[in-house]
């Protein structure tokens, strides 16, 4: 676990794969974790890093910025399991360095 970690509300450790329940009432997936002064956090407008979550049925793609908000209350951990990674991303593009 890395120093500059994400975490869910109730205290997981979020992961690529992640199965989650959105604030939408959904099941999405996370798809990248977006670290603070990343070239992804600046791509995606969330300078402080958040989580990229891919909603299929609700709200498509969406970010969840960091700190944590009320956005970050409402989301849950379901479980953890590999899922296919959005087309055109590659492993290593998925977790900012």
């Amino acid at each position: 676990m890395g120093a500059d970690a994400k975490f869910y509300y109730r205290g997981a450790e979020i992961q690529i794969n992640d199965i989650v329940r959105t604030p939408a009432g959904t099941e999405g997936v996370v798809e990248k974790i977006i670290h603070p002064g990343s070239e992804a956090s600046a791509a995606y407008s969330c300078p402080d890093g958040g989580v990229l979550i891919r909603d299929p049925v609700g709200m498509g793609y969406f970010v969840m910025v960091m700190p944590y908000g009320s956005d970050w209350e409402d989301t849950d951990f379901i479980r953890r399991e590999a899922v296919a990674p959005i087309k055109g991303f590659s492993e290593d593009s998925q977790a900012d360095e």
